[in-house]
């Protein structure tokens, strides 16, 4: 996989995004640069003391600088919860600095989406902070997006698509 290739997993919290990102960083090895989104929320987060717009703003920030920092050594696969606006900036800028987005999109019933939270929750009570903003939607139609994926299937199967979809129309 060339250097400067992005896979970029959305969608609403409980829909497996770090989980599938988890599989294929394990999978595909040292081809990419894994970056979680939540660890570097909360961290910002700890540092400011409160999660707001300009925390959010700034942890999206953070990621994206990383996202093109990275993309010179090496390929990168991340997870996030940014807005679709957001996405269309994102995928624009790693367009104009010749690198290759694939932008995918993830979603579940919503019973299963809850529950999920909930066992996060429950195994652990200080569970990312990215599990706790249900406000964010996506329009599984937008034309930002490479793919859309039901994740309602086990995480082992999901990879195998998304490495599918991948081989086939984007590598």
């Amino acid at each position: 996989m060339p250097i400067g290739n992005f896979i970029l997993i959305c969608g609403e919290p409980g829909t497996g995004k770090t989980t599938l990102r988890n599989r294929l960083h394990n999978q595909l090895g040292n081809l990419f640069y894994s970056i979680d989104y939540d660890s570097q929320l909360k961290e910002l987060v700890d540092n400011q003391g409160e999660i707001n717009n300009e925390t959010f703003k700034a942890a999206q920030d953070k990621m994206i600088s990383g996202f093109l920092v990275a993309a010179n050594d090496c390929a990168v696969i991340a997870d996030c919860l940014f807005s679709e606006q957001r996405l269309i900036e994102i995928k624009q800028k790693l367009i104009a600095s010749a690198h290759k987005p694939f932008f995918l999109l993830l979603h579940c019933d919503e019973a299963l989406r809850q529950d999920r939270i909930s066992i996060r929750h429950s195994i652990n009570p200080d569970a990312p902070i990215g599990s706790d903003l249900n406000g964010m939607s996506y329009n599984p139609s937008s034309i930002i997006w490479d793919a859309v994926l039901d994740s309602n299937t086990e995480v082992d199967a999901l990879a195998e698509m998304v490495l599918t979809k991948l081989r086939t129309d984007f590598w």
